[in-house]
């Protein structure tokens, strides 16, 4: 049977509410089960809430990452994403709570704490990144002696480089050289060059160079890095002196044209001690990143130009760059350290997220289900942002699903909630639960006329 309101305010002061009591006593197991089910039902909007903010939230947080990087320090590149992620999934709960039907209760309490779930985000960006970028995984430091360098001649550098950053940051590099150091120069486009043959660093050699990279024009099609690499350990394999540690640095702003064998590049540098680095200019490339990671080399990818020199000085004086949102080099890839640290920040990340929800929500009996839910959710993004890079994925895939899994969590957490569990009226202080007021004798209160409808 179905009383409304003014039923209830008709039985509690005309004295009926032992019937009353008897007749919700009486509900039977199916319909206790019908009412559970309800709780947890889907609910369509909140997952349309959660799908647009891991969206919406990624291709902001994205362009902050692709305008910042090599900017301004990686703490605070990964810190201002992950603020801006938050800042939008904030959004969309306010978004559901103004639009949807029942996201919370009508008294909510704590809401404060969703508008600083941002500011925690970038707290803890900025925290986890400073102990990631740490030599917590004693990374074995690598000393360069020879170098070659391995430019981009293509016509695409003259709208992708249109300043000839890059030859400048070669220069830099060559100029920071000293006669120990061996170093050349290879121009590449349909075809590879060897412009300066690889000599000591002296003064007259380093003129050589010099003139070699004014002379790149940038006027020919193409970009066969295959057959860029190769000439290069063919070069060494003809200069260069064995036992010594051998690099080729190469700049680059495209995808090779052909099919490159990278595993038979692999063998050949492990053969000849001979390491690839790589830059992709404007550029997200597995391709270049498995090159890279299978020769013991480094990868980096760069929008600013004016970044070059600093890619390249970060080479040569071995900086062991790790940024949380992007692939790690071939030193410290495989060290264990880090990908569980990228794993646990996730985690963190997630269970704060949860946590707001939660307490906004004001629902004490969801705190088993938070902790699950916040734990497996965090390691299902930190694996899927570890994993990518690890696997040489294109980073945009791997941050992509990974805020992607962030954004879900709010859905998840909040898709149980609001929703009045059976037995439960709800006035304007919220929900109140009739059979435990007459279990404890506070339901006696009515009696007396004190009854939550006495003011209607």
């Amino acid at each position: 049977m179905d009383y409304d309101n003014n039923d209830f305010k008709g039985i509690v002061q005309g004295g009926g509410l032992g019937d009353f009591s008897s007749e919700l006593y009486e509900r039977d197991d199916d319909a206790t089960r019908a009412a559970s089910k309800a709780k947890k039902k889907l609910n369509l909007w909140l997952l349309i809430c959660a799908l647009l903010a891991g969206l919406i939230g990624f291709i902001f947080a994205e362009l902050l990452y692709r305008a910042l990087l090599d900017r301004i320090p990686d703490c605070l590149v990964v810190g201002l994403c992950f603020f801006v992620f938050a800042s939008v999934v904030v959004g969309a709960i306010f978004l559901a709570d103004k639009v949807g039907d029942g996201v919370f209760p009508k008294k909510r309490k704590n809401m404060w704490i969703l508008p600083a779930l941002p500011v925690a985000f970038l707290i803890l960006g900025i925290l986890c990144q400073l102990i990631y970028g740490l030599n917590m995984g004693k990374v074995t430091p690598m000393q360069i002696d020879d170098y070659l360098l391995v430019i981009d001649n293509s016509t695409s550098m003259q709208s992708t480089d249109p300043q000839n950053k890059r030859l400048q940051a070669s220069t830099d590099l060559i100029q920071s050289l000293t006669p120990v150091n061996n170093v050349g120069l290879i121009r590449f486009d349909r075809d590879a060059v060897v412009t300066a043959p690889l000599a000591a660093a002296d003064t007259e050699q380093k003129t050589i160079v010099e003139q070699a990279i004014n002379e790149i024009l940038s006027d020919v099609g193409y970009t066969e890095i295959g057959v860029a690499v190769q000439a290069a350990i063919d070069h060494f394999k003809a200069m260069g002196v064995p036992g010594r540690e051998r690099s080729i640095l190469l700049t680059t702003d495209g995808e090779s044209n052909s099919r490159v064998d990278i595993d038979r590049i692999a063998e050949q540098c492990k053969a000849e001690n001979i390491r690839v680095h790589t830059v992709g200019m404007k550029l997200r490339s597995s391709f270049l990143a498995q090159l890279a990671g299978e020769t013991g080399g480094r990868y980096y990818t760069t929008d600013n130009m004016e970044a070059l020199s600093g890619i390249l000085a970060n080479i040569k004086n071995d900086g062991d760059r790790r940024n949380l949102l992007d692939m790690r080099s071939s030193l410290s890839r495989d060290k264990a350290f880090y990908g569980i640290w990228r794993v646990f920040t996730l985690i963190i990340l997630s269970m704060v997220l949860h946590l707001a929800v939660l307490i906004v929500s004001d629902d004490n009996n969801e705190t088993r289900s938070f902790v699950i839910q916040g734990i497996l959710t965090g390691i299902g993004a930190g694996l899927a942002i570890e994993l990518g890079t690890y696997f040489y994925w294109d980073g945009l895939t791997a941050r992509g699903l990974m805020y992607l899994l962030l954004s879900l969590i709010y859905y998840s957490t909040a898709r149980k909630q609001y929703i009045p569990p059976p037995d439960t009226i709800v006035d304007d202080d919220g929900p109140v639960d009739i059979n435990e007021n007459w279990k404890t004798g506070s339901a006696g209160q009515f009696s007396s006329g004190a009854t939550p409808w006495s003011d209607m």
